[in-house]
């Protein structure tokens, strides 16, 4: 069964991570792919199990990745619960 989510919810959701937690989005990408290099993230988008970010290294090249939730979403607002989960975890692990 696929699970739609409300679009303008998402859109909104990825704005305010990128606009104001861009720095939680970087532990949580650098907890998951133990990447040193990688100077920035940027959401680009969310579904059900994972988010879909980009990763940009010192010399601004850019890769995209998936980062898998740690439980699959039912709607959209579970968004930003499972990220501060994910993100307390990362902090707790980060080497």
């Amino acid at each position: 069964m696929s699970t739609h989510f409300d679009t303008n919810f998402v859109t909104y959701a990825v704005n305010h991570v990128n606009e104001d937690h861009s720095d939680a989005l970087l532990s949580i990408f650098k907890y998951t792919y133990s990447k040193s290099r990688v100077e920035m993230v940027t959401l680009i988008s969310y579904n059900t199990d994972k988010m879909i970010v980009n990763a940009f290294d010192y010399s601004g090249k850019s890769q995209r990745f998936d980062i898998s939730f740690v439980r699959p979403l039912q709607s959209a607002k579970e968004f930003r619960p499972v990220l501060i989960e994910m993100l307390k975890f990362a902090k707790e692990n980060l080497k």
